[in-house]
């Protein structure tokens, strides 16, 4: 993971720097209305490949259209921007590895989201969870599609990607309602849920390349295992 975030942050782009800082600050600052303007005009100019990343555009915006304004947020929005037009720009040398990342930002996004407005089990959240489970199936299956390209060329194409993508967003609902059932506060349930998805992202992400080895799995777990010790050792049970 150091290596792909090297990839795209080892050389500072600035124009994207702009165009993200924009974009965050246009989302404090802007009533919706202009900020939706504007972030539709820094997606789309220059006029470039615009279908390629407008799903994850898509999520990214609605997202920020729906989400309380705060300091944080607004860094993280231009920062999944910034990686975002990277990609769709061909700006980036790595771009597969970039739209991991781009990944993982969205999701990271939407999961402290998602137990900021529901933090114990009931109903709505249930609904929720199946609706973020459904488009992470969306998302992983456009991640999935771009590596394809990449193995496309070497003549080795990818393993089951649908199917994985499929089993993924499953974990990831059981993530989510595992999450509301936790006594503890919303940024732990985010973390605990965080945790297993990008974990489980970036095994099936191996799977589907035909590069999983015991090594890679002994580092996941690994860094689960450190994490999740971390988590459970700080947080406030409320039994």
């Amino acid at each position: 993971m150091a290596a792909k975030l090297k990839s795209i942050i080892g050389r500072i782009h600035w124009s994207l720097l702009a165009r993200g800082f924009a974009f965050g600050l246009g989302w404090l600052l802007l009533p919706a209305w202009l900020f939706f303007a504007l972030a539709i005009g820094l997606y789309l100019i220059p006029f470039f490949r615009p279908y390629k990343l407008a799903f994850p555009f898509l999520l990214v915006l609605i997202y920020a259209l729906r989400s309380p304004a705060s300091f944080w947020i607004a860094v993280f929005l231009g920062g999944t921007l910034y990686c975002l037009l990277g990609i769709k720009d061909l700006v980036f040398i790595d771009r597969t590895a970039a739209y991991e990342i781009l990944t993982f930002l969205i999701v990271f996004l939407y999961i402290f989201g998602f137990f900021g407005a529901f933090g114990s089990w009931n109903s709505g959240g249930f609904l929720a969870a199946f609706g973020l489970s459904s488009l992470s199936f969306l998302l992983l299956r456009g991640l999935f599609g771009y590596t394809e390209h990449e193995f496309a060329e070497a003549g080795e194409p990818l393993k089951h990607p649908t199917l994985v993508a499929g089993i993924m967003s499953l974990l990831f609902f059981e993530a989510l309602v595992a999450g509301l059932f936790l006594p503890l506060a919303p940024f732990y349930q985010a973390a605990f849920a965080f945790l297993i998805a990008f974990i489980g992202i970036d095994i099936c992400l191996l799977f589907v390349r035909r590069t999983l080895a015991p090594k890679n799995l002994l580092v996941n777990f690994t860094i689960f295992f450190v994490v999740f010790s971390a988590l459970v050792g700080s947080a406030s049970w409320g039994l």
